[in-house]
């Protein structure tokens, strides 16, 4: 039977980031409740769930609420449930850069639920930042020179080495607009991330890498991030949309997370793939209608 909840929202910091009380999350989700969780992650972007400890079945069930759970290749999904991906980790081997989750794939997800299972004595907090800030805080004519580009979007190299030694094609990866209206609420946002972004195809090889560390700079800002410390039993839902995430990896000892992620997170915005990746491409000036 469904659970009709009356629900608290508390932010947690200035750029993004709720705590979300009065919910049990054990329990099915009536109408109004999965509208109004749904609201707030629009709202807040990365919303939290304490003292939860839900099991997989829960954690299941909650997920899709959200939308249909999907799996990707090399993600380690539990033997007894393919639905659920637990990653351990220890110290040094965690996902301390900043991402938003497989951006070079052609249908990356919506967003993940997470729920912590074990926390190392100190340390091991998750930081996610605010992809709207970080295209609204742009100077005005760096926003129309973003606005006309597109980026390409490939696995890490170490990652694409490890696939090809399993005997398998890592794919040539995604050219994705660099600015990308959300689909829901309309917002403009930047698209671009340090761990998947590799090339801007309509500048030269070293005007993109510079114009890349200046975006990657500029979006990993403190005043766009929320910085959170969780309990053992949190479950946590993020919009992959318009966030980046990583790891604070700062702890001795095990961390692990289970996670069911949601389909359905193809983005676009105005830009047109660019045919030519390689010779002749335009300078920034020429872009930029200086010369």
């Amino acid at each position: 039977m469904a659970t009709k909840a009356r629900i608290e929202v508390k932010p947690v910091a200035g750029a993004l980031g709720a705590e979300i009380r009065g919910v049990d999350l054990h329990q099915p989700l009536d109408e109004d409740t999965r509208l109004a969780l749904r609201k707030a992650l629009l709202d807040h972007l990365v919303i939290f769930f304490p003292e939860q400890n839900l099991d997989n079945v829960a954690l299941k069930r909650f997920g899709k609420s959200w939308g249909e759970l999907v799996t990707y290749d090399f993600s380690p999904t539990l033997d007894e449930d393919a639905d659920v991906v637990e990653l351990a980790a220890s110290a040094g081997k965690t996902a301390d850069v900043w991402h938003t989750d497989l951006t070079h794939q052609p249908n990356p997800p919506l967003g993940s639920v997470v729920t912590m299972v074990k926390l190392p004595a100190v340390g091991g907090d998750t930081m996610w930042l605010n992809q709207y800030l970080t295209y609204e805080g742009l100077s005005a004519p760096v926003r129309q020179f973003v606005d006309g580009l597109t980026a390409l979007h490939e696995y890490p190299e170490d990652l694409k080495k490890n696939i090809k030694r399993a005997g398998a094609d890592p794919g040539r990866g995604a050219e994705v607009p660099v600015v990308c209206t959300h689909p829901e609420t309309g917002r403009r946002f930047l698209y671009v991330n340090r761990m998947y972004t590799t090339r801007i195809p309509q500048l030269s090889p070293s005007e993109s890498k510079a114009v890349l560390e200046m975006l990657f700079t500029h979006c990993e800002d403190p005043r766009n991030v929320v910085r959170y410390r969780w309990s053992e039993g949190t479950t946590a839902v993020w919009d992959n949309r318009c966030t980046q995430h990583c790891v604070v990896n700062d702890f001795v000892g095990e961390r692990i997370i289970r996670r069911v992620t949601i389909g359905g997170g193809e983005v676009a915005g105005d830009a047109s793939p660019w045919e030519n990746y390689e010779p002749r491409a335009p300078s920034v000036r020429s872009m930029m209608g200086l010369g």
